[in-house]
């Protein structure tokens, strides 16, 4: 846990502000880190999704970035919640901290992401 952050209990609607903004930096200011350490998730910045490729074998290497994503969604798919978050929040703090741009097809790709982590809390 996060200092400073308190828990919270996972409920349905918790991403739905983020959902329907295309300004990931806005995410910042609508508290989308202090949502992601609230639920328990960490900015590891992919180890904890790189030792999963790495302990099940498998290897993302796609031609384009569109067959990239879809392979990235299927892993997070059939991952565990705590790598589909922790993967969810890496990949935004990259986005607007380290890579400074991205796209709408970046923006929808962190939108399904969420979809995928909001499906595991209703398994």
């Amino acid at each position: 846990m996060h200092e400073g952050i308190e828990p919270i209990e996972f409920s349905p609607g918790v991403f739905d502000k983020y959902k329907t903004c295309n300004d990931l930096d806005k995410w910042i200011e609508m508290g989308f880190d202090k949502t992601m350490w609230g639920l328990g998730f960490e900015m590891d910045c992919f180890e904890l999704f790189n030792k999963y490729l790495d302990d099940n074998n498998i290897v993302i290497e796609e031609k384009t970035k569109r067959e990239e994503k879809r392979k990235l969604l299927y892993v997070l798919e059939h991952a565990d919640r705590n790598n589909v978050g922790n993967y969810l929040f890496s990949y935004w703090r990259w986005l607007t901290h380290w890579a400074y741009s991205y796209d709408e097809y970046e923006v929808d790709f962190l939108k399904r992401i969420i979809k995928v982590l909001e499906d595991s809390y209703s398994k």
